[in-house]
């Protein structure tokens, strides 16, 4: 008896479910218009879109470090985590498209400058940030002067020693 009244139950589930179907209440009331057509008037548009460039230019950036990463502190006691550099640097330009030039070496530079102006350059994060001198604390500018007196000392051509062929003659 259960298994009587169950099947018609079921068909009845099953026969909603598979054969639903929905009707709109306005079958003809859709219409497509054209792009800017305000009602009933036409209105020229268009719609550009930027081409993509076939080239890219990609620019590699090469700092000269005069140190390792080091704790900087400002005069009102901020730290800061970053590497002094030179304001020298070596620029490489490749365009995507065009063969890609050798890798080299930027050329280290003689005497590459520490100070310009009284403000440095700090490396932070792989980007270089100018700090006025007078930004940081009294031991990071004796550092800074320490720095820049050893590389003019280095820098400075060294005089040859005499030997005793060249002075012989």
């Amino acid at each position: 008896m259960k298994a009587v009244f169950l099947v018609p139950v079921l068909a009845l589930i099953l026969g909603t479910c598979c054969f639903a179907q929905v009707v709109p209440t306005t079958p003809t009331g859709f219409t497509t218009r054209k792009t800017g057509a305000i009602s009933g008037r036409s209105m020229d548009t268009s719609i550009s879109v930027p081409q993509a460039s076939a080239s890219t230019t990609i620019r590699h950036i090469s700092y000269v470090a005069l140190g390792e990463p080091r704790q900087w502190t400002s005069n009102d006691g901020k730290p800061l985590l970053a590497k002094l550099i030179a304001w020298e640097q070596s620029e490489q330009v490749i365009t995507q498209g065009q063969p890609a030039p050798e890798p080299t070496l930027p050329p280290m530079p003689n005497g590459p400058t520490v100070i310009r102006d009284e403000k440095v350059r700090l490396l932070v994060n792989g980007k270089p940030f100018v700090l006025p001198l007078s930004r940081l604390s009294e031991a990071d500018q004796e550092l800074i002067a320490q720095v820049t007196t050893s590389i003019s000392q280095t820098a400075q051509p060294q005089p040859k020693a005499r030997t005793p062929e060249t002075s012989a003659k």
